[in-house]
């Protein structure tokens, strides 16, 4: 392929990409109310405001947006992977739907994850941090990008695996190396995890820190058994027929 034919393959694997985005957002749209009610659970249930006219429309569509991201998550991996599908090989093929299913589970895994674990005690600490000379006052809008950042942020983050096999698989790097390496690859986490959560807590870093480096050790494992049946069919395919 041209680099002409590229950009028009990337071009229609995103306009797909937001297609499917988009119609997540609109199946959200119809639940924002009770997705809304439920983000405001770990926070004891507090009162949001608007000073706004267009707030409460932003405040809806903003929560249908992070709801859409999560249905739509393995429908954009899926682009992703058909737009390097050429540089595929059969038996690698094979994997996209899967490996498309699993972006979406492991998505869902770290949102929750940060829905219970995360934002509760971040929440806490942050509101806490008022004491009593602020009264906090907080808009739909301020609470909403606090939150969803924080629950996609979290998604994103247990992506991690998918990561690290997908580089095994397409030969980038080895299982070896990236055992060798797992000092730096904790480094990398708890950079990551500090940049994610909002209150820059210890606490809640290490909260986030601590499974996305047991799903890379997981990813690792799994890696060692990909790389291992791929050599042992090419052995047997070298192997003279009797």
């Amino acid at each position: 392929m041209t680099w002409i034919e590229h950009l028009e393959e990337l071009r229609q694997r995103l306009l797909w990409s937001l297609l499917g985005l988009a119609l997540g957002t609109a199946l959200s749209w119809n639940f924002s109310e009770s997705l809304l009610r439920l983000l405001l659970q770990p926070t004891g249930g507090i009162q949001l405001h608007a000073i706004g006219m267009l707030e409460p429309f932003l405040a809806r569509f903003r929560v249908a947006v992070t709801g859409g991201l999560a249905l739509s998550m393995p429908w954009i991996v899926y682009q992703i992977f058909r737009f390097v599908d050429p540089a595929l090989k059969p038996n690698e093929r094979r994997v996209l739907v899967p490996v498309s299913l699993a972006a979406g589970v492991l998505f869902v895994t770290g949102a929750v994850f940060g829905y219970f674990f995360i934002l509760p005690a971040a929440s806490k600490w942050l509101l806490a941090q008022a004491g009593q000379l602020i009264r906090v006052q907080i808009t739909a809008l301020n609470y909403l990008h606090f939150v969803t950042w924080l629950l996609v942020g979290m998604g994103l983050g247990f992506q991690t695996p998918l990561l690290v096999v997908a580089a095994c698989a397409l030969g980038l790097v080895s299982p070896q190396r990236l055992q060798r390496e797992w000092k730096l690859a904790l480094m990398v986490i708890l950079v990551v995890s500090a940049a994610v959560t909002p209150d820059w807590s210890p606490v809640t870093m290490f909260l986030l820190a601590l499974p996305m480096f047991a799903l890379y050790e997981a990813a690792v494992l799994v890696s060692f058994l990909i790389v291992r049946r791929r050599r042992e069919a090419e052995e047997a395919a070298l192997q003279p027929d009797v």
